[in-house]
């Protein structure tokens, strides 16, 4: 279960053993994915699920925007952590076009498009 994964994956940390803590994290995130995708909804992104690594950089050029996966669900932006969302939010609100904002992500190291890791992970959305 996720739970147990969950507890395995901090037990396992606490025990010096990154690769075991990894391994265990990357199996919930599939477990979590795979219920969501059963129910009908798109998972939650997991930065390590779709093979990035934290300290990996996103960014959107257009806007001159970057921020750090820091974890496998949250970012560092301006040294705070944060989810996604709330920071597309936040730039949208500081101004910037939604349109310049959503979907505009880019893995700096490999110029590949975050949303196009996204589908390669969890399937294409369905129209």
């Amino acid at each position: 279960s996720v739970e147990k994964c969950m507890t395995l994956a901090k037990n396992t940390e606490e025990r010096g053993r990154p690769d075991l803590a990894e391994a265990a994290y990357h199996r919930a995130a599939r477990l979590r994915a795979e219920s969501d995708i059963k129910q009908g909804r798109r998972p939650d992104i997991d930065y390590h699920l779709i093979g990035l690594k934290n300290c990996s950089t996103l960014i959107i050029e257009e806007i001159g925007v970057e921020a750090e996966v820091y974890s496998h669900r949250t970012l560092s932006y301006k040294g705070s952590e944060i989810y996604i969302t709330p920071l597309e939010e936040q730039l949208v609100n500081a101004g910037h076009p939604r349109k310049s904002v959503v979907g505009r992500w880019v893995v700096k190291e490999t110029g590949e498009l975050l949303n196009d890791l996204y589908e390669a992970t969890y399937g294409a959305k369905d129209s």
